[in-house]
C-alpha cells in the first residue's frame, strides 16, 4: 500500500495578510502534484467536501459553528482571539480542512493506504470545543479522531504533536477521556509556564492519558530524543493504540519565525521513522499526518518533503 497525499487549491484562500505568520504562501508549493514530481508514487486523496460540516461537529458544538458563520459573514476582522484573523473565505476553508483531514483518515481506516499526510490550512490544535486560538478554528486532528473512533471503531486513539507550540485546543478536548492519549512536546513556555506544563496530565479517567514535555529554548534533536522517546513507549504501552495521528508542526526549525529551537529537515525524519516503529508495533503502521505550524516557506516545504518520503519508506 501507498502513503496518501491530500492538498486542497482552496487552502490558497483564507488570505487576511502577507504579514500575518498564517498566510497561503506558506503551503504554496505543496500541492500534490509538485510534491509527487520529488517522492513519486504518493498517491493522490481526494477532498470529499462534504464531510466537513458533520464532522467538525464531532467535537465543536452547533452554537459555535454558526457564531464562526456568522462572524465571517458579517465582515469581522478576527474571531474569539486577535491572532484568528478572519476573511469572507475563512469560514469555507477551514471547513475544507477538516474535510480533507477526514478523508484522509477514512482511506487510512479502509485500509486503502498505509499511511498519509494531509497539507491543510488553517491548522487546528491550539481550537477548543467552544473557542478559537492560535491561528486555529476547527481543531481538525480531535475531529479526526473522535470520527475515526465512532465510524470505524478505532476505540484507542494516540495523538502526537510536535509543533513548537503545546497542544493545549487537543489536550482541552481528551482531558477526560481515557481513549484518546495525547503527548505534546514543545517549547517550554512558549505561551506561559502554565500551558503545556508536565503536571497537565488529565482528570477523572483520562488520568495519566496526557503528556506534556516541555523542551528548553534552543533544543536540539538530542534534546528532543532523549525526552520524547521515553514518554512515547510509554504512552503507546498504555494507550494500546488502534491508529495513530501526527499534529505534524514543522515550526520547531530552526529558520522558522515563531519558535526558537534547534531542528532541521533530519530531525523531523528521526521523529516519523520512531514514530512509524511504534504503530508498526502497535496499528498495523497506520499513522494519519495533519500539518499544524511551520511559517518559513522555504524549509516548510524541505521539511514536508523529509516527513513524507520517511512515511513512504
Amino acid at each position: 500500500m501507498k502513503t496518501g497525499y491530500i492538498w486542497d487549491e482552496i487552502f490558497l484562500g483564507h488570505d487576511t495578510s502577507i504579514y500575518h505568520p498564517e498566510n497561503p504562501f506558506w503551503v504554496d508549493g505543496l500541492d500534490f502534484f509538485t510534491m509527487n514530481k520529488e517522492l513519486q508514487g504518493l498517491e493522490q486523496v481526494h477532498n470529499r467536501n462534504e464531510l466537513g460540516r458533520a464532522s467538525a461537529l464531532r467535537i465543536h458544538t452547533n452554537d459555535y459553528k454558526l457564531r464562526f458563520e456568522k462572524d465571517v459573514n458579517t465582515g469581522r476582522q478576527w474571531f474569539d482571539y486577535f491572532d484568528t484573523k478572519i476573511k469572507s473565505d475563512t469560514f469555507e476553508v477551514a471547513l475544507r480542512s477538516v474535510s480533507a483531514a477526514v478523508s484522509l483518515t477514512s482511506k487510512v481506516c479502509e485500509g486503502k493506504i498505509k499511511n498519509g499526510f494531509a497539507a491543510i490550512r488553517p491548522p487546528g490544535h491550539h481550537a477548543k470545543v467552544e473557542k478559537a486560538k492560535g491561528f486555529c478554528f476547527f481543531n481538525n486532528v480531535a475531529i479526526c479522531a473522535r470520527y475515526a473512533q465512532q465510524i470505524y471503531n478505532m476505540k484507542n486513539v494516540l495523538i502526537i504533536d510536535w509543533d513548537v507550540h503545546p497542544g493545549d485546543g487537543t489536550t482541552s478536548i481528551f482531558y477526560d477521556d481515557p481513549s484518546v492519549f495525547v503527548v505534546s512536546i514543545h517549547q517550554d513556555g512558549i505561551f506561559s509556564k502554565a500551558v503545556g506544563s508536565t503536571t497537565q496530565t488529565g482528570e477523572g479517567e483520562g488520568e495519566g492519558s496526557i503528556f506534556n514535555i516541555p523542551v528548553k529554548e534552543r533544543g536540539d534533536i538530542n534534546d528532543y530524543l532523549r525526552l520524547f522517546e521515553p514518554e512515547l513507549i510509554k504512552a503507546a504501552q498504555m494507550c494500546q493504540p488502534d491508529l495513530i495521528f501526527i499534529s505534524c508542526g514543522f515550526d520547531a526549525h530552526y529558520s522558522d519565525p515563531v519558535g526558537n529551537m534547534n531542528l532541521d529537515e533530519k530531525s523531523f525524519q528521526r521523529f516519523t521513522k520512531f514514530v512509524k516503529e511504534i504503530a508498526n508495533q502497535y496499528c498495523g503502521g497506520k499513522i494519519i499526518s495533519l500539518l499544524e505550524g511551520g511559517y518559513n516557506t522555504k524549509t516548510l516545504k524541505n521539511s514536508v518533503l523529509a516527513h513524507v518520503e520517511t512515511l513512504m519508506d
